[in-house]
């Protein structure tokens, strides 16, 4: 089972990291969030036999390497016109995403004895829960006030929890691959 937490991790990591190339009027992630989304799909599929919450991120997951093909392949103006939409539809679904890894690992937790690992995902649950909220509600209020100091700095703020929270589901999802290596 440990593997597949790793596997989980190295697709979250992907998708965190961007390394772009300048080419032209278009800038292209050489690392493209569709692939870590496909190897966060094959690992809760396998994840899924031993914990039945892993099957409802799978889906989810493939959604969104969809859109991550989608986003390379339209051009740079209807990035613009759609982004509120694709944004927003992302952020649910990942939601989801992030919803089935951290409830699987808390039932997984308290299924072998491993409480403070299943604290740590019920925690980081609801502090993603917190994140996308917040982020839902200022990238709508930038469509009407896209000015003004208050929105940079919630803009920045939001940014920084947003980087807290995903090193908090890096560090988790390494954690629960070492404490679940060796369980079958």
């Amino acid at each position: 089972m440990g593997k597949y937490y790793k596997k989980m991790f190295w697709g979250y990591l992907l998708i965190f990291l961007h390394f772009n190339i300048n080419m032209g009027y278009k800038s292209v992630d050489i690392l493209p969030d569709f692939i870590g989304y496909i190897m966060i799909g094959l690992a809760l599929t396998k994840l899924a036999t031993k914990e039945k919450i892993f099957k409802k991120g799978v889906n989810a997951s493939y959604i969104l390497a969809a859109v991550g093909i989608f986003n390379i392949g339209i051009s740079v103006e209807a990035i613009t016109r759609y982004s509120f939409v694709i944004n927003i539809f992302s952020a649910i679904v990942g939601l989801f995403v992030t919803y089935s890894i951290c409830k699987g690992i808390e039932n997984e937790g308290i299924k072998y004895n491993k409480e403070d690992l299943s604290n740590k995902a019920k925690a980081l649950w609801e502090l993603e829960f917190i994140r996308t909220m917040l982020y839902i509600a200022i990238t709508s209020i930038m469509i009407n006030f896209n000015e003004g100091a208050i929105i940079l700095t919630a803009n920045g703020l939001l940014l920084m929890f947003s980087i807290f929270t995903s090193v908090m589901l890096l560090m988790l999802l390494r954690l629960a691959g070492g404490e679940f290596n060796e369980v079958n």
